[in-house]
């Protein structure tokens, strides 16, 4: 979690009217814009604050759901009665709205941490507005200020699903997930993500684009798996038959798992983990990998939403994103409007998956 830490004097908590809005409420006009507030002020050691924090729960943005937030400030000098503390979005102060419609709760055993809890809120998968908040004991002292992080997945990570939050899922799948997350060298959590964002876990889903089942492998995305699967089972010309006709027979039960592999929840979890694979191989030929080096710094941070990216939109418009717009491609790339939405709710279902504790 960043942390920064400055000296400064700050005004009342409760500056401001409403103005815009966001996620976390209205924002707060003729209150401190946080830009101006670090132009405005010298970075100091971080070890001054070291006996004081602030942190999160969850641990990390929720982009795929409401949930509610809970901000945790630590002090072991102790919180004292004038204490400062500001809530922005986007740079932008929402304090006011976050401290009307929060249930506070202090240390019973002193005043050594307080806890702002959000009964509820939704952040939006297609903002990318950071969160931030500050607090300062008094004048006299350093103010911290900690951002509240996106959701975090790498594409390669051990690790061995257990259970998923919200969704109810046979073990025999959770089995299929690990097993086939072993074999591809792939993130069994960030498999589950992609699971249940394509499909929400149904086997049989379809959709107008043609992706079918699980992992919602387009006639694309299959061209590629079939490639190494050609034995798996397929039904003739479902490709190209009329979307209404498909959905009746997926009706009558004629269109199943047994004669078309996409509909198979073994099959269809084997096929989208070969197939984010086979975008992994594709992303670290000598000419692509050293385009994704050229613009970032941690790249196997950032090889995880151009995989996804890659899944949902297609490697070719992905590449062309990078090279046109840089480190802003998911954001300015033509045609990937729906990919940013999509990565980023993938990488929270992921991090949500990975928790040990979801409450």
């Amino acid at each position: 979690m960043k942390l920064i830490s400055l000296s400064i004097s700050v005004s009342s908590v409760l500056l401001g009217c409403a103005g815009p809005t966001s996620p976390l409420g209205p924002v707060s006009l003729f209150s401190e814009n946080f830009n101006k507030l670090l132009l405005a002020n010298s970075v100091t050691n971080e070890s001054s604050a070291k006996n004081r924090r602030i942190s999160f729960f969850p641990s990390r943005q929720v982009l795929h759901k409401a949930t509610s937030l809970e901000i945790k400030i630590v002090d072991t000098e102790g919180i004292p009665e004038d204490y400062k503390m500001k809530v922005f979005f986007d740079r932008r102060e929402v304090t006011r709205h976050v401290i009307q419609h929060s249930k506070i709760e202090w240390d019973p055993e002193g005043r050594h941490w307080l806890k702002v809890k959000l009964p509820l809120i939704r952040l939006r998968s297609d903002l990318d507005g950071d969160i931030i908040v500050y607090y300062q004991r008094n004048a006299q002292t350093a103010l911290i200020a900690t951002e509240y992080q996106k959701p975090k997945c790498n594409l390669k990570a051990s690790g061995n699903l257990l259970r998923i939050e919200d969704f109810e899922v046979e073990p025999k799948m959770l089995g299929f997930i690990n097993e086939s997350a072993q074999q591809n060298e792939i993130n069994p959590f960030l498999i589950a993500g992609l699971i249940a964002q394509e499909s929400g876990f149904q086997s049989n889903a379809f959709s107008f684009a043609r992706a079918v089942g699980l992992t919602q492998v387009t006639p694309i995305g299959e061209q590629e798996i079939l490639r190494i699967h050609s034995d798996w089972p397929r039904y003739p010309g479902l490709n190209e038959l009329p979307i209404p006709y498909v959905k009746l027979l997926l009706q009558q039960q004629s269109l199943n798992a047994s004669n078309e592999w996409r509909l198979n929840p073994e099959y269809s979890i084997y096929g989208g983990s070969t197939y984010l694979k086979q975008l992994e191989s594709y992303w670290s030929r000598p000419d692509k990998n050293e385009l994704l080096r050229s613009q970032f710094s941690n790249l196997d941070q950032n090889m995880s939403r151009v995989v996804l990216a890659s899944y949902n939109s297609g490697a070719s418009r992905v590449s062309q994103a990078i090279e046109s717009n840089q480190k802003n491609w998911l954001k300015k790339g033509v045609g990937l409007d729906s990919a940013r939405k999509y990565v980023n709710r993938v990488m929270s279902y992921c991090h949500r998956f990975s928790e040990e504790e979801y409450d």
